[in-house]
């Protein structure tokens, strides 16, 4: 079934994006098996800025030079468009109910019961953008958690060759739908660091590589945070 809303889905993308963001900003573990990017690195202050002579600058030119960049990235042929299937697979850890991880790094468990027949959201960006961002996801539309504990969906075939985002949550919750994420609710994100040449990750969704092909991607307990 699909979502017929614009500012419904407008508004779905927005809070997931909140949602995942105060998440990782707050300098919280992302969920299980989720790896991580950092970038950091201290910064020079005044004095030792005003101390780099004209030959520091001439190796720092060089070094960056050296560096791939995105005019040294092969140009990717779009090649025919394709789908991309998404696959949630969610397992329960015996009688402890079913674990995912959360915004302070901990890990709580729910039961079964509260996850089945629940809405799952999804929806797609080129690669790089975060789809709160744009004025209207690529597409998207809606899945349902399973009996036993699944839930499957397959976008149209419109995705050419190179990266994609694509954003999943699950309204655990129930709430209204306009609202976005519930607290409570589940989002997925994967923070794998993106091959050379593709565009920085997101932080906020699932990277989707086309390549002359229809792209699964599967989802478990590890790709989901509760927040």
């Amino acid at each position: 079934m699909r979502i017929t809303t614009l500012t419904t889905v407008t508004a779905l993308a927005a809070l997931v994006a909140v949602a995942c963001s105060s998440s990782g900003s707050s300098g919280s573990s992302p969920p299980p098996r989720s790896t991580g990017n950092d970038a950091g690195g201290a910064s020079p202050g005044a004095d030792a800025s005003s101390s780099v002579d004209a030959s520091s600058s001439v190796d720092a030119s060089s070094s960056a030079d050296a560096s791939p960049g995105v005019d040294a990235c092969p140009v990717v042929p779009a090649g025919s468009p394709h789908s991309i299937t998404g696959n949630i697979t969610l397992t329960a850890d015996g009688d402890a109910g079913v674990p995912f991880g959360t915004q302070n790094g901990s890990v709580v468990d729910l039961t079964a019961a509260s996850i089945i027949g629940k809405t799952v959201v999804w929806a797609t960006a080129p690669g790089g953008e975060q789809i709160a961002n744009l004025p209207i996801p690529t597409e998207f539309g809606m899945a349902t958690i399973g009996p036993d504990l699944t839930a499957h969906f397959t976008t149209s075939a419109q995705y050419t060759n190179g990266p994609w985002e694509l954003a999943v949550f699950v309204s655990v919750t129930g709430g209204d739908l306009t609202k976005g994420p519930q607290p409570g609710d589940l989002a997925a994100f994967n923070l794998t660091p993106p091959t050379a040449c593709q565009p920085p990750l997101t932080g906020v969704s699932i990277r989707v590589t086309i390549d002359d092909a229809d792209a699964t991607v599967n989802l478990d307990n590890s790709e989901f945070i509760r927040f």
